[in-house]
């Protein structure tokens, strides 16, 4: 059996200033400069889309879990990866005020979509979503390791 597909973006920007403003997002500040390195590639564990804006879920330089805006990076044409789902919520469904969750459309691994809870616990530091994020990490390195994948690795994601 071959590899698994799997999602791989390349860093173009790392600061708010170097994208479009509507692609930076309501919580990002005018000024902030992420923790990716231009030129380097990351494994795409989950996507979505908030509100209007596209993000990516990485495992960033210092080794953390990092939802950023897409625009940070360049994915040439891929195949979605085989394992992934996907799932729309209440974003699309109900008008912005009324809906549960500011999350539209989500792609990635079976947590990120099917518990709606995954991706608030995620950005939350929660012990139990923090394991399945480090477990679907392993599982992509394993797949297609990428230089400089150790970076980090004996940090809090």
């Amino acid at each position: 059996m071959g590899r698994k597909l799997l999602m791989i973006a390349t860093c173009i920007h790392r600061e708010t200033l170097e994208i479009p403003e509507q692609h930076r997002g309501p919580l990002a500040s005018k000024n902030h400069v992420y923790d990716v390195t231009v030129g380097k590639r990351y494994h795409v564990l989950a996507m979505g889309i908030w509100e209007t804006m596209f993000m990516l879920l990485i495992r960033d330089d210092l080794g953390r879990r990092s939802g950023l805006p897409a625009a940070l990076f360049d994915i040439d044409g891929q195949p979605v990866p085989e394992e992934w789902y996907f799932g729309l919520r209440d974003g699309i469904r109900l008008s912005m005020p009324q809906a549960l969750t500011h999350w539209v459309a989500v792609w990635g691994y079976h947590e990120f979509v099917e518990d709606p809870r995954h991706i608030s616990e995620l950005m939350d530091l929660k012990p139990e979503a923090i394991e399945i994020f480090r477990r679907e990490y392993r599982k992509a390195v394993e797949d297609f390791p990428l230089s400089d994948d150790d970076a980090g690795e004996g940090s809090q994601v």
